[in-house]
């Protein structure tokens, strides 16, 4: 029974505190040119000055996340993009301002790790 209680309160001092992802300025730590903007209802990924992609966010739990897409902007022309959602796991914390997270679209999934720059 006790080490079921170690078991348990060791799991939770492992979780990664998501909440403090859920809003602020972001850089994918092997793409730095793509800024990603996250509020409470939206999550925009700029892909330099000329690409914009728009999706509204829904957080189901504190460290999962779905993204909606919802308009893609090239230029002065914006587009409404249907596609299926995308599913969102943060796995770990790779820093103080940085996690791996896994996104699932379908059958095809992206590891990757994103860097808080700005709260």
């Amino acid at each position: 029974m006790l080490y079921l209680l170690f078991l348990s309160l060791f799991s939770t001092f492992q979780s990664p505190d998501c909440r403090k992802y859920h809003t602020g300025t972001y850089v994918y730590y092997d793409a730095k040119s793509v800024r990603v903007v996250r509020t409470e209802a939206y999550q925009t990924e700029f892909f330099g000055d000329t690409l914009k992609m728009l999706f509204t966010i829904r957080w189901p739990s504190a460290c999962h996340y779905s993204l909606h897409p919802v308009s893609i902007t090239r230029g002065y022309i914006t587009q409404p993009l249907v596609h299926d959602d995308i599913e969102v796991d943060i796995l770990e914390e790779t820093g103080r301002h940085s996690y791996h997270y896994r996104a699932t679209k379908g059958r095809l999934q992206q590891d990757g790790v994103l860097v808080k720059v700005k709260n």
